[in-house]
């Protein structure tokens, strides 16, 4: 009967054992579930401040991409505007060129005139 009684005290030491593990373990539980609402919270909060991080990103690289391509034109019209520029230059280059020229013609047909004058008024002397 002893034996029995040892056994018997064994297996109550063993279910002490067991019933407090299981304690302390409903313990961790409720403090989980104490706990749960709070880091759902966090959890939802995050996920929030998540999707409008991602949202502010998407903005940013649009505005980015928009200013990309601003810049892109900006150099495409400053390439057209020079290009206009060493057109005009090279215009008003021969312009200037032409006008030398138109000069030059003039002053000698100004000689011209002035010979034929000079040639004109001796001859109508001679004539007179």
């Amino acid at each position: 009967m002893k034996a029995k009684v040892r056994v018997l005290e064994a297996r109550r030491t063993a279910e002490s054992e067991r019933v407090k593990e299981l304690e302390t373990r409903l313990a961790e539980a409720e403090r989980f579930i104490t706990f749960r609402p709070k880091l759902q919270a966090k959890l939802n909060e995050l996920q929030t401040d998540l999707t409008a991080t991602r949202r502010e990103l998407a903005d940013a690289q649009q505005i980015a991409h928009l200013s990309e391509t601003r810049d892109i034109n900006a150099q495409e019209q400053l390439e057209m505007v020079m290009l206009d520029k060493e057109v005009a230059e090279e215009r008003a280059e021969l312009a200037e060129a032409e006008l030398e020229d138109v000069k030059e013609r003039l002053a000698i047909l100004e000689v011209e005139v002035e010979v034929l004058r000079e040639g004109e008024f001796t001859s109508s002397r001679l004539f007179n």
